[in-house]
């Protein structure tokens, strides 16, 4: 399901950080779709930074997607939060409630205040998140892209410890 990533586990990110960029590229003008290799810029710093925390996503044996957590403050309040920064699982792997099961495990981890957001456009990523978040937060708060959320959508919600409804 969800482990904590090992620095012997970046590179299995890596390598699945282009499958995810490449997807990202077609919401994203600062990505270029047709680029053979992708670089994210801050992933070094998930084993640097005290406030970020890497996880890998494996079923049956296999590393199947990545999940990247960094700690932030809610820009309305000044408030800790938790911020779901990246999320893949692989294509051959989704539509089975394995993401699912693990953003919930994420969130019975982490109990706490969240923020996800989700690129505009990213239509598949937006049910995703909304489903999973109502599940564990029935009166999360949902701001819509605009210039000031850098044309995302966004979430923040709260997680008690037991997540189960």
């Amino acid at each position: 399901m969800i482990k904590a990533a090992t620095e012997a586990d970046k590179q299995t990110i890596v390598e699945l950080m282009q499958d995810y960029l490449s997807e990202l590229a077609q919401y994203t003008p600062d990505l270029d779709s047709d680029a053979e290799s992708y670089r994210y810029p801050y992933l070094d710093s998930y084993w640097e930074d005290p406030g970020r925390y890497p996880f890998l996503v494996t079923q049956e044996g296999w590393s199947v997607g990545f999940i990247l957590v960094r700690q932030d403050m809610n820009p309305t309040d000044g408030s800790p939060l938790m911020e779901v920064a990246e999320f893949f699982v692989t294509a051959d792997r989704r539509r089975d409630g394995l993401g699912t099961r693990c953003a919930e495990s994420l969130f019975e981890e982490i109990p706490g205040n969240w923020r996800a957001c989700v690129l505009e456009g990213n239509e598949t990523a937006y049910g995703f998140w909304k489903s999973v978040i109502a599940g564990v937060d029935p009166g999360f708060v949902e701001v819509t892209p605009s210039d000031a959320t850098n044309h995302q959508y966004v979430f923040t919600f709260h997680v008690d410890r037991d997540t189960e409804s």
